[in-house]
């Protein structure tokens, strides 16, 4: 017994060292990754911004109350939010899992709202194969531009002339080969890329919300050893080619075309006539070039709602769709013009969103119809108190003031208005269509109520006990306002009702034989 118990000790230590290096080889195979974060906001020549990232290894989860960019959260305001990532290993396999959840996100003061965003992403390998999924990635109750949309995968909006908005973009994929197996997950829930400046971020700005990822590795089983047969170590030498001389012609490999030899073994060129080879693709280095969309030649017929047209009083307008323009390669719409100030109305009833401005179109805005038509006006001097991101309004409702504001600065005082039929909007702001034809057949407004209808921007309407005026609807302009009558109780009201016969030098309305015609200058 004394004898045989050290053997058998010997015999445990020389196997434990084996075992634990199956083991530890077996872990070092494998590789495991995860990541997650709730929000992440990229602008160009910035710094990124956003909520605490996770990864693993390292097991980690993060949580926050609420979260907030931009002043007062009007860029992006979201409640409660979680991220993690966990990792597990065992010998020739691993997994890996990631998860984030945001709740109640506002985007540019409401022009995207959206219950909840969760991410999932799971990632698992081991010696025979791996895979990977995000089931359990959602999007619920979006609302882009007023308008709710169902969430499904690779989802895309676009987002007025500004951008675009994509809902749960997926990636699941895995690869069983000599080198190993490899699966990698990965969802982003929402994510809204700026094309051009919005909301004081400039074009290019991402905003990311739910981002998960995993992914997991082994390497592939070591094939089996076979013992040589030619002898102990030995390899058995590869039989010797035959002699060209002794291959029968009709059996001798063909000579390739594009590159004979001659009898050194040196190439020579291809026989004359032979086709030449195609040269190597070249590649930009500034990547694809960019495709531009040429106007769109159709004019669909827009069902549903009783449309108005979009200036009231005198205007005057021709049809300059898709002239040069240099900025935006072509003209998407048709120019109103107008005296400044006249009231600019809403077209159909439906949602007014993208309220602000922008440095080609000034103080514009875009109103959506029940039947999702979009329609786009820019170069406001003003906006009615009414127009708000959000807001419902009704055919023929004051929304602005026409102006000359943005790219429009040095031109004669108009209207930039655009139509985009619900059927094209996937191809994004080149979806216009020609408004000229739609213009010629929708009605014009002869009368407004300017009590309820039109309010100074920003002025709130005084209360009913109140005896002051309510707020001035209509943008006046005189060289001398001392002798205007629109200051005498009830005149304004008049003077708008009334059906105007004369632009005379550029004031709004001129009643034949007023006295208080305006006069050559203008007044802001």
């Amino acid at each position: 017994m004394a004898r045989t118990l050290p053997l058998a000790l010997v015999a445990l230590v020389l196997l434990l060292p084996t075992s634990a290096v199956t083991a530890v080889r077996g872990v070092e195979a494998t590789n495991v990754s995860a990541r997650a974060y709730a929000i992440r906001v990229f602008v160009p020549g910035e710094s990124a911004a956003g909520t605490e990232g996770v990864s693993a290894p390292g097991d980690s989860v993060a949580f926050g109350g609420s979260f907030s960019y931009g002043e007062g959260g009007t860029t992006l305001a979201s409640g409660p939010l979680t991220a993690s990532a966990l990792t597990s290993r065992s010998t020739g396999g691993g997994r890996a899992q990631a998860s984030s959840e945001v709740t109640a996100v506002s985007l540019f003061g409401g022009e995207i709202t959206v219950g909840r965003v969760s991410a999932r992403a799971r990632a698992t390998a081991g010696t025979r194969t791996a895979q990977g999924d995000v089931a359990g990635s959602a999007v619920t109750d979006l609302v882009v531009l007023g308008e709710p949309v169902t969430a499904g995968r690779d989802l895309r909006v676009p987002l007025a002339d500004w951008g675009m908005v994509a809902a749960l973009q997926q990636q699941a994929a895995r690869t069983n080969d000599a080198r190993g197996h490899r699966a990698r997950a990965a969802t982003t829930g929402l994510e809204v890329t700026l094309s051009s400046e919005h909301a004081g971020l400039p074009a290019g700005t991402r905003i990311l919300v739910g981002f998960a990822e995993a992914e997991a590795q082994t390497a592939a089983e070591p094939p089996t050893p076979t013992r040589p047969s030619g002898g102990a170590g030995k390899q058995p030498a590869p039989p010797s080619a035959p002699p060209a001389a002794t291959i029968p012609r009709e059996k001798r490999p063909a000579r390739s075309k594009g590159a004979a030899t001659t009898g050194r073994g040196k190439a020579r060129a291809p026989r004359r006539g032979a086709a030449p080879l195609p040269p190597e693709p070249q590649r930009s280095p500034l990547g694809i070039p960019p495709i531009t969309r040429p106007p769109q030649l159709t004019t669909p017929t827009l069902r549903g709602e009783p449309y108005v047209f979009p200036v009231y009083g005198l205007s005057s307008y021709s049809d300059t769709f898709g002239a040069p323009r240099a900025n935006v390669s072509w003209h998407h719409g048709v120019d109103l013009f107008a005296p400044l100030g006249a009231p600019v109305l809403a077209v159909a009833a439906g949602t007014v969103f993208s309220v602000g401005w922008n440095d080609l179109g000034g103080n514009r805005f875009w109103l959506s119809d029940r039947r999702g038509n979009q329609f786009y006006y820019a170069h406001l001097s003003a906006f009615a108190a009414r127009t708000v991101n959000g807001a419902r309004v009704r055919a023929g409702d004051v929304l602005g003031f026409v102006g000359d504001t943005g790219d429009a600065v040095g031109t004669p005082y108009h209207l930039h208005f655009e139509i985009h039929p619900a059927g094209l909007l996937g191809l994004g702001y080149d979806g216009a269509v020609n408004p000229t034809g739609y213009l010629a057949l929708w009605p014009r407004r002869q009368a407004i109520d300017l009590p309820d209808e039109v309010a100074a921007a920003g002025v709130a309407a005084p209360a009913t006990s109140s005896s002051a005026p309510r707020p001035g609807a209509i943008l006046l302009h005189a060289s001398d306002i001392s002798s205007t009558s629109g200051l005498e109780p009830g005149s304004l009201q008049e003077a708008i009702v009334d059906r105007a016969v004369s632009e005379g030098d550029g004031s709004l309305v001129a009643r034949s034989g007023s006295p208080g015609r305006a006069g050559a200058g203008r007044a802001r």
